[in-house]
């Protein structure tokens, strides 16, 4: 367990705000299940006292007259709270998803690129569940047995002070027992909890990589991989459910007992005449609901175990820190200028001191060998990622003081992979973008060339194109990301190596709508083909993270230097 309990209770406390007043009413209106027990013993022990005392029968149907109106208010009362409860509940946890979302996108990029889409999945869907767990299940259960043991306590007391005695002392043996078994149950709990996390990132990876799977035939080997995960959970969870079990039976053992005790020490009251019979089935009614209490005090602690590991994950989540963000917008991009600029990774510069700047209506290209630092680059232009040394200024401004989130929004992004989603071609296109019109939509559409092959679909735009466009052609998914970027409206576009893994016809097609680009938008383009460059107005050459050599492309091909002998090596490979 990462963090204390003193931790969690005030992260519980912060996930209330503006709930508190509200759930401290429904809760204290939620003791009426309480009362309702005690009606019922009671009115059980007056009925008993009644027939051993030879009143009418009528008096009997009397009382449980009396008790059936009583219960039906107090269940209706019941019905009501547990629907505020609820959407207490569902309030909170809408405050937890949008906390949670806000950690995924607005966090550093390192945060996306250090966890897993499994593992935050499973996450999010772990605080679906701890939210109703707690505050609709654990701290109702936790209130209705506290309760419990307070009444039969005070009666029981007020019968005879030993019986009160004898269900205090015997609390201690229950949370000794818990204590001794609790430690081992919540470290196997964890254990599974890792393993589980394990096993749904392999499940999640295994998926996206399926078409590579049955491509290659390597199913077989892939399925005895993954079963081995699932052989591993499979067991831990026994071990978890195992460990249950044998904390419960033992805690149904010290039940029996102590309910034999107190039901001894009434029976003795009674033979010597100290309490009526009616009084001795309160007894016995007590003792059996007190220990049922108690043992669903220590359930609900043995379950709170699981949700302690997700509170863990929660709370780390939470705790990350938000993307650093300026105060000036940036309506306008004119200009960005790179002041001998440097990233490091690992204590090496992947760029090293760049300088150049670039402006509103031109088109500019990074080209160099593989791992030069041109998409680095491109990523700390964009801003998702922090310069080591030197500074980014837009418009003039120093790229730290600039609203990030703002200046994105002027931005497009197509990157190599093309990526889209489960949804229509529309909901792809749009994604991202409110109000959107259809003429918006077309504009996008026609620009980046994609207006042939959607006619050409039974469905047109509302065709769905399957996981990961899994039913669209490489060319074909970097066009729908091309009209996403386009409807945008943006000031500055980057293609980052948009046309490196597609087919000399894709590519062609891709290099159409990038022509189509307007003389207002700025445009860098990292490029692996070098013959996407020939139209841009500088191409910057890189080596090692330098800018080595710049020019467009006639001018740098007569040079026959850096750019002419990698064009050379390029139309080797």
């Amino acid at each position: 367990m990462k963090y204390g309990i003193g931790d969690m209770i005030k992260f519980l406390w912060s996930c209330t705000k503006g709930s508190r007043i509200r759930l401290l009413i429904i809760y204290i209106f939620s003791l009426v299940d309480s009362f309702s027990d005690t009606i019922r013993n009671v009115v059980f022990a007056m009925a008993v006292t009644a027939l051993v005392g030879g009143k009418p029968f009528t008096e009997i149907l009397r009382l449980y007259g009396l008790q059936t109106i009583v219960i039906l208010g107090f269940a209706f009362i019941s019905m009501i709270y547990y629907k505020f409860l609820c959407k207490e509940d569902a309030t909170i946890k809408l405050r937890l998803q949008h906390q949670i979302m806000t950690i995924v996108l607005k966090t550093p990029i390192d945060f996306s690129e250090s966890h897993d889409a499994g593992n935050v999945h499973q996450n999010m869907d772990n605080v679906m569940n701890m939210t109703f767990d707690i505050f609709v299940d654990h701290i109702p259960t936790l209130l209705y047995n506290v309760s419990n043991i307070v009444i039969a306590f005070v009666i029981l007391s007020r019968i005879h002070i030993l019986l009160g005695v004898l269900v205090l002392s015997i609390i201690p043996v229950f949370i000794l027992i818990q204590k001794a078994l609790g430690t081992s149950l919540s470290n196997t709990v964890m254990k599974r909890n890792k393993t589980f996390k394990v096993l749904l990132s392999t499940i999640s990876s295994t998926f996206n990589m399926a078409p590579f799977i049955k491509s290659h035939g390597n199913a077989d080997s892939i399925i005895t991989s993954i079963m081995g995960r699932f052989k591993e959970d499979a067991n831990n969870k026994v071990e978890v459910f195992s460990e249950c079990n044998t904390l419960n039976e033992l805690m149904n053992i010290v039940i029996i007992t102590c309910r034999s005790l107190i039901d001894i020490g009434g029976a003795y009251l009674f033979s010597i005449g100290r309490i009526t019979i009616g009084t001795f089935t309160l007894v016995h009614s007590y003792a059996k609901d007190t220990f049922k209490s108690v043992n669903n005090i220590l359930r609900v602690m043995s379950r709170a175990t699981s949700t302690i590991s997700t509170l863990d994950m929660a709370m780390d989540m939470i705790s990350e820190k938000l993307e650093e963000n300026g105060s000036i917008d940036m309506e306008y991009i004119n200009t960005i200028e790179l002041d001998n600029v440097s990233f490091s990774y690992d204590k090496k510069n992947i760029v090293d001191g760049i300088s150049c700047k670039l402006y509103k209506g031109k088109k500019y290209a990074f080209v160099g060998y593989s791992g030069c630092g041109k998409s680095t680059i491109l990523s700390l232009i964009n801003g998702i990622r922090k310069a080591t040394n030197g500074v980014i200024k837009v418009n003039n401004v120093d790229m730290a003081y600039v609203n990030q989130f703002m200046y994105r929004q002027r931005i497009g992004v197509v990157s190599q992979t093309g990526l889209v989603f489960n949804g229509t071609i529309k909901e792809n296109i749009i994604y991202g973008c409110d109000n959107v019109s259809d003429d918006d939509i077309q504009e996008a559409i026609d620009k980046a060339n994609l207006k042939d092959f959607i006619q050409s679909l039974p469905d047109s735009i509302n065709t769905t194109i399957g996981e990961n466009g899994m039913k669209l052609s490489g060319g074909q998914k970097q066009r729908i990301t091309i009209a996403r970027s386009f409807i945008r409206k943006p000031q500055l576009l980057i293609f980052d190596e948009a046309t490196s893994a597609l087919d000399n016809k894709s590519e062609a097609e891709v290099q159409k709508a990038i022509d189509n680009i307007s003389n207002d938008v700025m445009v860098l383009i990292v490029a692996h083909r070098l013959s996407t460059v020939k139209n841009v107005d500088t191409i910057f050459c890189l080596d090692n993270g330098r800018i080595v050599e710049e020019g467009d492309y006639e001018t740098l091909m007569s040079h026959e230097g850096f750019f002419y002998n990698l064009s050379k090596k390029k139309k080797k490979k």
